[in-house]
């Protein structure tokens, strides 16, 4: 027996040995599948649509006025080269007188050597006094002629040319132009005399500066050259489709469109009008060019302006207020799809997509003359794919108009 069960317990022991590792694998199994079939399952909702979130603003017409924004070059109104008018010395030359002096009209600029111009005025004076002389003699004579043709001839007639000779009338002509050219002879004298002061012509600023003390001057030299201080011009190209927007004088009469000038850096703020249309076009972007006038340039008459003056060749920016549109609708140029549609929030929340005419564009802001209705909400945000009737959510902080420009623009400026 003992032998016997020695035997048989190797195989109930594999026996185990496979059923252990069998029943422990389906007890995980089973249990896995009791908490999947026991695990809580979630309630099935519908989709939700989520409409675009944009920003819009209230269609309002008014009364807009038309900007036409450019760039333009600071040129002088007036510049002048200055030549002396008589030859001679530089004796004396102003203080002032320095690239980049400013002086008033009148305002002494040099002095040339007058001794030798005052020696002429001196002959040419002697000059006179003798014709006068000589006049006065020739007077005389002529009245001792005409005792003397009465004398002789009494009442009997005589030929006008004889009677001319003999009462010395071409001597008495001949000594009066002679008293006229001395006379004309002193006052170009004189002329020459005051001319050895050279004035500064008009108020002026002093780009160059081309002799000084001691200089020997001619007719022909170059003393300086001036650009006058009370007013500049601004030149500036525009398309030439936009000139009936701008008022130009015709002839000199009338104003001009207003303009806001600002330096490239946006400091400057000064004030011009339209004063000419120049008569050519363009010739590289063949486009129309326009002069508006600023007076005061330098600000010499403003002694507490916290403005910067403008300087000559300075590249700046322009905005010229042209005509009025009446009853027209600003929005900024962006909410323009298309270049003439525009997108409506109707009073469902929902997209309507509608073509609108357009009055007026710029680089900022669209004029719209038909197309849309007062209170009509104009979408100002992009919309990834915009289809008409698709349902939208409307910001409730929105600005319902235009914010303008401390100039009073019809630009965006923020929305």
């Amino acid at each position: 027996m003992t032998d016997a069960v020695k035997q048989a317990h190797p195989w109930w022991k594999k026996i185990a040995g496979i059923l252990v590792p069998l029943l422990i694998i389906g007890a995980g199994i089973a249990g896995a599948k009791y908490f999947i079939d026991t695990r809580p399952k979630p309630k099935k909702k519908p989709p939700v649509t989520l409409a675009p979130l944009v920003n819009v603003q209230k269609a309002m017409f008014a009364r807009e006025q038309v900007v036409v924004q450019a760039m333009g070059t600071v040129v002088p109104a007036r510049k002048t080269v200055l030549n002396p008018q008589v030859s001679g010395e530089v004796i004396a030359v102003s203080p002032g007188f320095m690239p980049g002096g400013i002086l008033t009209k009148g305002h002494l600029l040099l002095k040339i050597d007058p001794r030798d111009y005052e020696l002429q005025v001196r002959q040419k004076k002697t000059a006179l006094v003798q014709a006068r002389a000589a006049l006065a003699l020739e007077q005389g004579q002529q009245d001792v002629a005409r005792k003397e043709w009465t004398l002789l001839r009494g009442s009997k007639s005589m030929d006008s040319k004889d009677a001319a000779l003999a009462l010395r009338e071409p001597q008495l002509a001949q000594a009066r132009a002679k008293v006229d050219d001395a006379a004309l002879a002193l006052e170009q004298a004189e002329l020459d005399l005051a001319r050895t002061s050279v004035p500064v012509p008009f108020n002026a600023l002093i780009l160059e500066k081309n002799i000084d003390l001691g200089a020997q001057v001619s007719t022909q030299t170059t003393i300086a050259t001036l650009v006058g201080t009370d007013a500049y011009w601004v030149e500036t190209s525009i398309p030439r489709d936009r000139l009936a927007w701008i008022v130009i004088p015709k002839a000199g009469h009338g104003q001009g469109s207003p303009a806001v000038i600002r330096s490239s850096s946006g400091e400057t703020i000064r004030s011009g009008r339209v004063v000419r249309l120049l008569g050519d076009i363009e010739a590289e972007g063949r486009m129309a060019r326009i002069l508006i006038q600023v007076e005061d340039p330098l600000l010499l008459q403003q002694k507490n302006s916290s403005s910067q003056p403008l300087l000559l060749g300075e590249y700046v920016r322009l905005s010229i207020f042209g005509k009025v549109l009446e009853h027209v609708v600003a929005m900024p140029r962006d909410a323009l799809r298309d270049g003439n549609t525009v997108w409506i929030v109707k009073g469902d929340d929902t997209l309507d997509i509608r073509s609108v005419d357009v009055a007026w564009r710029d680089e900022q802001v669209v004029y719209l003359s038909q197309g849309v209705e007062p209170g009509d909400r104009i979408v100002l945000s992009d919309i990834a794919a915009p289809v008409a009737g698709m349902a939208l959510q409307v910001k409730k902080s929105d600005k319902s108009a235009l914010t303008r420009t401390p100039e009073g623009q019809g630009s965006v400026t923020s929305l």
